[in-house]
């Protein structure tokens, strides 16, 4: 009966990633994902979308060079890591979700999984070294 319920489990989330692999993210990361929860472990995805605009909100056009460094535990490294650097502005990265504790957070109702919260700055820099910046994000 176990072993029943793994391979329906395993035959469910095949089916899953073939039918969002082509839509949400790239199939290497949704692979990944997939023998990583075959090990055992806890990731997931945050899908990025990195829009560029001035001092008035308007959005820019042109060429932008995007690095992302991950400031999570930053006490315990040497340096911040570089998770990612390109030009496309819309990217996704693999996420490991370690649990905290299970309560309520502030505001909410009902109790659910706390998990480590993650820091990235978002560097944005344009070809021309016209224009740059930078966001933290907490997640």
């Amino acid at each position: 009966m176990r072993v029943r319920r793994v391979l329906i489990s395993l035959f469910i989330i095949v089916i899953l990633t073939a039918l969002f692999s082509c839509s949400v993210v790239g199939e290497d990361i949704l692979y990944r994902l997939l023998l990583d929860w075959l090990e055992g472990k806890s990731f997931g995805i945050l899908k990025v979308n990195v829009i560029p605009v001035d001092v008035n909100g308007n959005e820019l056009s042109g060429t932008f060079v995007i690095r992302v460094h991950n400031f999570t535990d930053y006490d315990l490294k040497p340096h911040s890591d570089i998770v990612y650097y390109g030009t496309d502005r819309t990217f996704t990265l693999k996420i490991y979700r370690k649990i905290l504790r299970r309560g309520t957070p502030e505001g909410e109702d009902s109790p659910r999984v706390i998990y480590k919260p993650h820091e990235y700055t978002i560097f944005v820099t344009s070809a021309d070294l016209k224009y740059y910046g930078a966001k933290l994000l907490r997640i």
